[in-house]
């Protein structure tokens, strides 16, 4: 699917169930479409991937930026005030 994709966005959950981080800083298995990867959305956060890193853009309700980092081994670029997730029904 992501081939011929310029830009990909990945749905999945934050972290394993034993609690391990998924948002990681090297992927320790082959991948394709890396290039293209543009957003990943968990049920955490919303997190944009540019040349720079990983840009937290939002939280899921009732989650802090600080409390989103602390499930994730990647660094995430923080700025200023993250916004909560809108979902509307």
């Amino acid at each position: 699917i992501a081939a011929g994709s310029r830009k990909l966005m990945i749905c999945m959950e934050h972290n394993a169930k034993d609690g391990s981080a998924k948002v990681v800083k090297k992927l320790t298995f082959p991948a394709t479409g890396l290039g293209c990867v543009k957003t990943v959305v968990t049920d955490l956060a919303v997190i944009d991937i540019v040349p720079e890193g990983m840009i937290l853009r939002e939280t899921a309700r009732g989650w802090t930026a600080e409390e989103v980092q602390q499930q994730t081994e990647a660094k995430l670029i923080i700025k200023g005030r993250v916004p909560e997730m809108r979902l509307n029904a």
